[in-house]
C-alpha cells in the first residue's frame, strides 16, 4: 500500500523558501547554500522511495511526479545562487541535470525544457565567457525562439526577451547580420504589441 508522509516535505519546502529568500536577497550565500543542499537531498530521498511513475496508483504517480518537479525546481534554485557566488562550472552542472530530467518526463520540446534552457544560455553569455560557451548560447536561446513562436507566438514575454538575448550574443561575436535580423525582429515585435493595445483602448473607449 502507499501513503504520504506529508510533515517531511512541509519541513523540506520551509527550508527551501529561506534558501530562495536569502538567494534572492544576495544575503548570507553560504548558508542558502547548506540550505538548498539540504532541500535537495531531501526531495532526493522523496523521488528515489516513491514509487515509480505509471504504476497503477494514481495517488502514487501523483506523489512521484511532485517529488521529481520539487527536486528540479530546487536544484534550479542551487544553479543560481552558484551563478551568483560566480561558480559557473558547478551551476552549468546543475542546469544540465535539470534539463535531462525534464527531456525524460516531457520531452525534449516542452516549454518546461526550454525555460531551463534559457536560464543555462543565460549563464554562457554572460561577459567573460569564453567564444565557445557563447556559441552554445547561442544554440540554446535559438531553441527557445523557436519554442517561443511555437507555442507563445512572436509577441510573447518569453519569446521577446529570448530574440533579444539571442541578438545581443550575435552581435557581442560579430555577427553582425544575425544580430540586425533579430533586432529587427524585435522591433517589429513590440510594434505589433504597441497596436494591439492601442486598438483594446480605443475599443474600451468607444
Amino acid at each position: 500500500s502507499f501513503s504520504i508522509e506529508a510533515e517531511p516535505e512541509v519541513r523540506l519546502e520551509r527550508i527551501g523558501g529561506q534558501a530562495k529568500l536569502l538567494t534572492k536577497l544576495g544575503r548570507e550565500l553560504d548558508l542558502a547554500e547548506k540550505r538548498f543542499d539540504e532541500v535537495i537531498d531531501g526531495f532526493q530521498k522523496q523521488v528515489l522511495s516513491s514509487p515509480r511513475t505509471n504504476s497503477g496508483n494514481i495517488e502514487a504517480d501523483a506523489w512521484y511526479a511532485r517529488n521529481r518537479r520539487k527536486l528540479n525546481e530546487y536544484k534550479a534554485g542551487k544553479a543560481n545562487l552558484l551563478k551568483k557566488k560566480g561558480k559557473d562550472q558547478d551551476a552549468a552542472q546543475l542546469y544540465q541535470e535539470v534539463i535531462r530530467d525534464k527531456i525524460e518526463t516531457h520531452g525534449a520540446d516542452h516549454m518546461s525544457v526550454l525555460k531551463s534552457k534559457r536560464n543555462l544560455a543565460q549563464l554562457y553569455a554572460q561577459v567573460g565567457q569564453p567564444k565557445a560557451k557563447k556559441a552554445k548560447a547561442l544554440d540554446y536561446f535559438l531553441e527557445c525562439v523557436h519554442g517561443g513562436e511555437r507555442d507563445y507566438g512572436k509577441e510573447h514575454n518569453f519569446t521577446m526577451r529570448c530574440r533579444e538575448r539571442l541578438a545581443k550574443v550575435y552581435d557581442e561575436l560579430g555577427e553582425y547580420d544575425d544580430a540586425k535580423t533579430h533586432f529587427e525582429g524585435l522591433i517589429d515585435s513590440i510594434r505589433k504589441r504597441q497596436k494591439v493595445a492601442q486598438e483594446t483602448v480605443q475599443g474600451a473607449v468607444d
